[in-house]
């Protein structure tokens, strides 16, 4: 049904993507490429279980920890971080391999809804070819194995409704809520499909299976890290949330961050509600369940001041497969005569979505790559150089804790997002933290927005360490040049 000049270009953009990807893992896996300060988090949550503190005591009376990530990702990074002795080239590799999966199930679900296979291919590079899904592809982060899991388990529901499937499809649903909080669409989307198709009986074994995994899964890290899970949680969960009023910020942040960080979506969007529209006359399709129980917990994600575009990508996954769900419907429907129309005009917007995140994303990080290949330099990371420069007496204070685990050393701050939730919970503990920078008892501190410059004074109020903090920091210490995109700081005379 595809004309030969139009399967060429879907598998042209699809080739150009996935190689542009490849290229990028395999060139920056030992660099700084997609690091920011929340995989500096990630690195010292992991490097922390790796060596056997999975959710430590939140204050110790020196070391401030808190996370509310789940387990399953931190323990896969953690055991990545283990083979090859390093947590950044650990989580690099993990989210290749967790990247291929996920394009492959992509691939098979689609097959799966009668997409043509050149659709299929460039429709999973859609995914990867966003910022959202690059970044996820490329470095440290927890996103990627419960959209897997959660994909996975859409694939074995859609290939049959036995006991052996839904056990299957229950146990995967299970493990992605024991690794992501908001990891909960595909129980909801699988349990909802199956009542309204009248498979009472099916729905009651996944939901079954799928809660009895995540409460036996969180369980045996709850008694592993002796209550160390829901203490965690329960003071976190919601550290970024000020207020009921918060959720109205929910909308206007999933459109800001589509149209910033995968644009491909938002040109696919359109089909994927073509597609829900149709999807009477084919019966009620999964794929649109769950694309509509994500958008929900997404506008609930998104009153969260603490998250980011790393959370589009189950909308980017669930976006690029009901698209091809479309393409794939139309054209195994014998009588629709409009058929070709409608899968060449799927097609042309594949193509368009695909090749602008390719200039705009992947072709952007490889250009900038170009440099640095040409110039030789060696890989460097800002982290260990400055870790390179610390003395083994001097007291570190690092915003950064990626800073901590180049010196390994337990961090003094684990997440500073953090910090501000135990300003509100107990000012107490955040007390000391203040006197320690008020006494300059720490040598070096390493920040990565400027004190001085007061247009950041909203990144102490509304994000990092609080604004007792940054007084305090401000009072006591004095700027000390940079390193890459660190700012240093030493104590005033």
């Amino acid at each position: 049904m595809l004309r030969p000049s139009v399967s060429l270009a879907l598998w042209t953009v699809a080739a150009a993507v996935l190689a542009g990807w490849l290229a990028l893992s395999a060139l920056h896996v030992k660099d700084d490429y997609r690091v920011s300060h929340l995989q500096g988090v990630w690195l010292a949550v992991v490097d922390a279980a790796r060596n056997g503190q999975l959710y430590p005591p939140i204050f110790d009376g020196e070391h401030y920890s808190g996370t509310r990530y789940m387990p399953m990702p931190i323990l896969l990074n953690a055991l990545a971080s283990g083979l090859v002795g390093d947590p950044l080239i650990g989580g690099k590799l993990v989210a290749a391999i967790l990247m291929a999966g996920l394009l492959a199930v992509v691939v098979f679900v689609l097959r799966r809804s009668f997409c043509p296979w050149p659709l299929a291919a460039a429709l999973a590079a859609a995914v990867v070819a966003t910022d959202t899904g690059l970044q996820a592809g490329t470095t440290i982060g927890g996103d990627l194995l419960p959209a897997l899991l959660q994909t996975g388990a859409l694939a074995v529901a859609l290939r049959g409704r036995d006991r052996s499937s839904m056990l299957m499809a229950g146990l995967l649903a299970g493990v992605a809520v024991a690794s992501k909080l908001t990891g909960v669409w595909a129980f909801f989307a699988i349990t909802t499909w199956l009542v309204v198709e009248g498979e009472k009986r099916s729905a009651a074994t996944f939901a079954a299976v799928c809660a009895g995994t995540a409460a036996v899964t969180l369980g045996a890290v709850q008694l592993l890290t002796r209550g160390g899970l829901s203490e965690h949680l329960q003071a976190f969960s919601l550290a970024g949330i000020h207020g009921a009023l918060s959720l109205l910020r929910g909308p206007n942040q999933v459109l800001y961050n589509l149209l910033d960080h995968a644009f491909g979506t938002v040109v696919l969007f359109p089909l994927a509600v073509v597609g829900a529209l149709l999807s009477r006359r084919w019966h009620l399709s999964v794929i649109h369940i769950a694309l509509g129980y994500a958008l929900l917990l997404l506008m609930v994600v998104y009153a969260d001041v603490g998250t980011g575009p790393n959370q589009l990508l189950d909308v980017v996954v669930l976006t690029a497969l009901a698209a091809g769900y479309l393409a794939g419907r139309v054209a195994s429907d014998s009588d629709a005569r409009t058929a070709p129309i409608i899968v060449l005009a799927v097609a042309i917007s594949v193509v368009w979505a695909v090749g602008l995140d390719l200039v705009r994303t992947v072709g952007f990080d490889l250009r900038r790559t170009r440099p640095s290949l040409t110039s030789g330099a060696p890989t460097t990371r800002s982290a260990v150089v400055i870790a390179g420069t610390v003395k083994a007496e001097d007291e570190v204070l690092a915003e950064d804790p990626a800073i901590y685990v180049a010196l390994h050393r337990r961090p003094i701050v684990m997440d500073p997002f953090m910090v501000m939730r135990l300003e509100r919970l107990h000012p107490q503990w955040v007390d000391s933290l203040v006197t320690r920078i008020v006494e300059r008892r720490f040598d070096l501190v390493v920040l990565i927005v400027p004190l001085e410059n007061r247009t950041f004074d909203y990144w102490w109020t509304d994000f990092h360490f609080g604004p007792r903090v940054a007084a305090a920091l401000r009072s006591a210490y004095r700027p000390d040049g940079t390193v890459g995109p660190y700012y240093l700081y030493r104590p005033r005379q």
